[in-house]
């Protein structure tokens, strides 16, 4: 019976003291925060199980957007960004909530912001760059591959039924007609057009180089991005954070990060259409994936 007391004792003592160190050592004194959201590999419109390479969901991001904006400890926001770009919808979607967003936001470039990646920076309020980063490959990216000569070769016969003129535009088994051509030329030219609209409201007046020049889709080294006004400013992390808290009028302040889902979450909390399309896409390379691609 006296064995049992101790052992309670202890198991007590353990759970105050935990509690203790929960409530008063873990706990921050500094009230303010700056929420770190962190943008790596390619930009997809929803979560996906890319088990080849690092891909970020928008919609993930802009959930993550709409928690800082709603969090009253949180002053300012950072964006590290380490991207190739990715879809064209997920990456304006990314924007068009960062400017939806009323708190100072700040876009730290860790190694590479291209393309899609780059339309989400310049929706911040201030880029710092990596001197030794790659930024900019500003334009819009469509690939087909038709392989209808090596499946002649190789004598494979694919037959196809289908009910609607393009229903089977893009296929790999034969090339785009001249007015398939025409199709997909005039989306790109809009969407095209759309991101340079948005490059030039957000960076317009910052930029030392012309707009058709950096719409060329031209890489740039972070300290020739940061000469020709493409960002703000070259540094670490330790830059974008000092801007942050100068952005937001405080002087101290502690990061905050979202937790990011692992693998396993994302698996569970997939739908199996989402999931066999993953796999048809690790093994395929997204062959018959007409999303467009800005990067």
């Amino acid at each position: 019976m006296e064995r049992e007391s101790v052992v309670a004792i202890v198991i007590i003592s353990v759970i105050v003291l935990s509690a203790f160190y929960a409530i008063f050592v873990t706990s921050s004194t500094i009230s303010n925060k700056v929420a770190l959201i962190k943008i790596t590999g390619e930009i997809t419109s929803d979560e996906t199980m890319d088990f080849l390479f690092e891909t970020t969901s928008a919609s993930r991001i802009v959930e993550e957007i709409k928690r800082a904006s709603n969090d009253p400890s949180v002053k300012a926001v950072i964006f590290y960004i380490d991207s190739p770009g990715g879809s064209a919808v997920g990456s304006s979607e990314i924007a068009r909530a960062i400017e939806e967003l009323k708190k100072p936001s700040v876009t730290y470039v860790r190694e590479t912001c291209a393309s899609g990646a780059y339309w989400v920076a310049s929706a911040t309020n201030y880029i710092v760059a990596e001197p030794l980063s790659l930024v900019g490959n500003v334009g819009v990216l469509s690939i087909h591959i038709d392989l209808s000569g090596l499946l002649n070769k190789t004598g494979v016969a694919v037959d196809i039924y289908k009910r609607g003129k393009y229903k089977d535009m893009g296929i790999i088994t034969r090339p785009y007609t001249a007015e398939e051509e025409k199709m997909i030329n005039r989306t790109l030219d809009v969407v095209y057009e759309r991101f340079i609209e948005e490059i030039n409201k957000t960076r317009g007046s910052k930029l030392n180089i012309s707009l058709d020049e950096l719409a060329k889709g031209g890489i740039y080294l972070g300290e020739d991005a940061e000469r020709y006004g493409i960002v703000d400013k070259t540094g670490d992390f330790n830059v974008a954070f000092e801007k942050a808290k100068e952005l937001a009028g405080i002087k101290k302040a502690e990061i905050v990060q979202y937790r990011k889902e692992s693998y396993i979450e994302k698996l569970l909390s997939m739908t199996s259409e989402k999931i066999g399309y993953s796999f048809a896409k690790g093994f395929f390379g997204g062959i018959y994936d007409m999303k467009l691609q800005l990067r």
